[in-house]
């Protein structure tokens, strides 16, 4: 075969793999990486800075993506939200969170902007164990406006799970009874409902409607309501309990912690 035929299948080749290559394909080394901020609490959310800000130009029938991800160092409870900064026209922007690069686990969603049907909340919130988190974002123009020129930002705060469950536990002098004390308000106005109940319940079943309440449904006849502020409640008997938090978002963490009491055969 001739060397320019050659030539012409090879670039034919080459043409028809690029092609192929999906829209969002993005190498491992070459994915951003943001650092989300680190909170005690969540009345500081209003306080923290976008961990990305991109500008974009969205013309009709255009959509301007954006992949980026972040590491929780520790398990945490994290925020997501975002906002545009606009220059000219208006725009809604949809923001997907991943488990995994390729984006086939999603974690949740929001959207920000000019938004006048609501698919998303307004910021996702959610309990997640520590790890790297991928996200994506989208951004389109909404009718009435010629285009959406703008900023994207988006915010990612998170709370170590150490921070939203700081008790104290202390005993008495015979360790027969633990006092436990805990501020379960860490999280304000994104804590729905807390629980405790005797023994070591796993993490694992933190979403059984069997072991756990439903908000003012049933669960376990052990299962005890809690304050959404600051708790004291003392237990005897029992060598473990547990203690479980709810965001408004529907997602919960739980956390066993021994209660130092000795004179129990029970676990």
């Amino acid at each position: 075969m001739k060397l320019w035929k050659k030539g012409i299948i090879l670039g034919m080749v080459v043409a028809l793999a690029i092609v192929c290559v999906p829209e969002m394909y993005v190498k491992a080394d070459e994915v951003p990486t943001v650092k989300a901020s680190v909170i005690s609490s969540a009345n500081l959310i209003e306080d923290q800075s976008a961990v990305r800000s991109v500008p974009v130009t969205v013309n009709p029938d255009e959509k301007a993506k954006d992949f980026f991800r972040f590491t929780v160092k520790e398990d945490s409870w994290v925020y997501v939200a975002g906002s545009l900064t606009l220059n000219d026209g208006n725009g809604i922007t949809e923001c997907h969170v991943y488990r995994d690069e390729a984006r086939t686990k999603e974690v949740g969603a929001t959207e920000w902007g000019d938004v006048i049907v609501q698919v998303y909340p307004k910021q996702f919130t959610t309990f997640l164990k520590k790890g790297t988190y991928y996200v994506e974002t989208t951004t389109t123009k909404t009718p009435g406006n010629s285009l959406c020129d703008a900023k994207v930002n988006t915010f990612i705060s998170t709370i170590p799970v150490k921070k939203v469950f700081t008790v104290s536990v202390k005993n008495d002098k015979k360790k027969q009874k633990a006092t436990i004390t805990w501020n379960a308000n860490v999280l304000g106005e994104y804590a729905k409902q807390a629980q405790y109940q005797p023994g070591n319940i796993s993490l694992t079943k933190v979403n059984d409607s069997h072991v756990w309440k439903i908000l003012y449904g049933t669960g376990s006849g052990k299962c005890k309501s809690l304050k959404i502020g600051k708790n004291k409640f003392t237990v005897s008997k029992v060598k473990k309990c547990t203690i479980m938090l709810e965001d408004t978002n529907g997602s919960r963490w739980s956390v066993v912690l021994n209660t130092g009491i000795k004179s129990s055969n029970k676990k």
